[in-house]
């Protein structure tokens, strides 16, 4: 049985559930003062996905998300696509708190960077003493359109205990220029090159996203 329980929630998110459990997907558009606060047990699983699309270019978007596995065999997974551009503002703070055995999260994060925005992510990955046979994976990947832009990714482990298997890893690059060149070479425009590797770079967290949420 599923056992999800959210302590604190904006006002604008609510969970579902589907035929794998509960889950929320965020779509931005706030500046988020309340936090998403969740504390999953009874062997649930909990997912978090997160999508901000370009928008104007003067958007703030502030969330601190924070998830606890307070049960063995609980898993929680999070999926982040944050699209920057103009001089908007991204900052996205991510918790997994593993609190008991055999528990598992999930973190994978892609930012996107255009014109003079700035993004902000962290990513905190913690496991208890004792907490045997816990596993994490988390990596964030940023792409900077834009030479102006600012990216800014933290990830974070505080690991203690020994007998857990937690990996983690940090990417922060521009357009890759054999892409471009390939591109380039078979007649497509510039801006649609670019646009391009943009949308193939965040199809790998959109994946991810109940198939649903592509036909709304």
């Amino acid at each position: 049985m599923n056992n999800v329980e959210v302590t604190s929630c904006p006002q604008s998110l609510c969970i579902d559930n589907d035929g794998n459990g509960p889950f929320c997907i965020d779509g931005g558009g706030r500046s988020g003062e309340v936090p998403l606060t969740v504390n999953v047990g009874g062997n649930g699983t909990f997912r978090y996905y997160l999508h901000l699309p370009p928008a104007g270019g003067t958007e703030i978007f502030e969330q601190t998300v924070a998830i606890s596995l307070i049960a063995p065999g609980t898993e929680a997974e999070v999926y982040v696509l944050g699209n920057g551009c103009g001089s908007g503002r991204i900052s996205i703070s991510i918790s997994l708190l593993h609190c008991a055995m055999d528990t598992r999260t999930k973190c994978l994060v892609r930012s996107i960077g255009a014109g003079d925005c700035t993004i902000s992510v962290s990513v905190k990955v913690a496991v208890g003493k004792r907490l045997r046979g816990c596993s994490s994976e988390m990596q964030i990947n940023s792409l900077r359109l834009s030479d102006r832009c600012k990216i800014v990714t933290i990830p974070m482990l505080d690991i203690a205990t020994a007998d857990c298997s937690c990996s983690h890893g940090a990417t922060v690059c521009g357009v890759d220029k054999n892409q471009m060149f390939y591109l380039r070479s078979r007649g497509i425009g510039n801006d649609s090159a670019v646009a391009l590797i943009r949308d193939a770079f965040g199809e790998e967290i959109l994946r991810h996203f109940p198939k649903s949420y592509g036909s709304n």
